[in-house]
């Protein structure tokens, strides 16, 4: 399992994007703001490691931009890849993945 996560600055395609994805099944899809993320890693920046990475990676965006975050099986992630080149333009979003471990219950 892994946390995938999508910086885009892409505001036109968000919808078109976001509703793809849920076509193509993927579920738990939860949706930042990157000024909401800045503050929040500004305030808490000891006890929350991956904001404070994705503020890193969004100090060097300029514009504002949406944050998506889904939780998804490692052999996905070629397909949202796919979907995504498909929709928006490889200079408009940035795309990584983190690995997820010691996970409990079940969301499915």
């Amino acid at each position: 399992m892994e946390l995938c996560v999508m910086i885009l600055k892409e505001y036109e395609l968000f919808e078109t994007l976001i509703g793809e994805l849920k076509e193509n099944n993927f579920k738990n899809i939860t949706i930042l703001e990157s000024e909401t993320v800045k503050t929040k890693a500004n305030y808490e920046k000891e006890s929350n490691q991956i904001l404070s990475i994705i503020k890193n990676l969004l100090d060097s965006f300029i514009e504002e931009s949406q944050i998506v975050l889904i939780p998804i099986e490692s052999e996905r992630i070629n397909h949202i890849k796919k979907i995504v080149k498909e929709i928006v333009s490889p200079s408009r979003y940035l795309l990584f993945t983190f690995p997820i471990y010691n996970i409990e219950g079940n969301l499915k």
